[in-house]
């Protein structure tokens, strides 16, 4: 809805072509809160409904514990699988990536190379993967397919 996709979306279009507005500049919070509402609620959303059809639970505690580290895993993966993208369009081929690149830039979106250049959006990249990882050390080898996922995330080229 308008606090989650539909308004990151939003948000997404609205900042288009604002990367030289120097009245109102877009800040790495605004960025990472549209990118937030965008990629990472849409990941969140299928982590926390997997969960809730598997566990059938309702709301016990390790439920709710559960959805609780999904929700810092999957916001987590979100934003790092958004950097990975904005890095592939600046960094990656339409040969590699399977689309076409510099899209971003001809749009005049902000993205994370553009805000904070290529190393330090791939370092920001890593730790929030590590971050996901993180959220979910109590799950001991229950976490290992999404470890997997956030790991592969990382390195992908497409």
């Amino acid at each position: 809805g308008p606090a989650g996709m539909v308004g990151g979306q939003v948000a997404d279009l609205a900042a288009e072509g604002r990367i030289a507005d120097v009245d109102a500049p877009i800040t790495l919070e605004d960025l990472e809160s549209l990118h937030r509402r965008k990629t990472g609620q849409l990941i969140v959303a299928g982590l926390r409904l997997g969960a809730m059809i598997g566990s059938g639970e309702g709301t016990s505690t390790s439920t709710l514990n559960c959805l609780r580290d999904l929700t810092v895993f999957g916001e987590s993966l979100g934003l790092a699988f958004q950097i990975i993208d904005d890095l592939l369009d600046v960094s990656g081929s339409a040969e590699m990536t399977g689309k076409r690149v510099g899209k971003d830039a001809a749009r005049g979106k902000l993205t994370y190379p553009g805000l904070l250049g290529l190393a330090e959006s791939r370092q920001r990249a890593d730790r929030l993967s590590s971050e996901a990882i993180a959220s979910l050390e109590t799950w001991g080898e229950a976490a290992r397919p999404l470890i997997t996922v956030a790991t592969a995330l990382l390195r992908r080229e497409k």
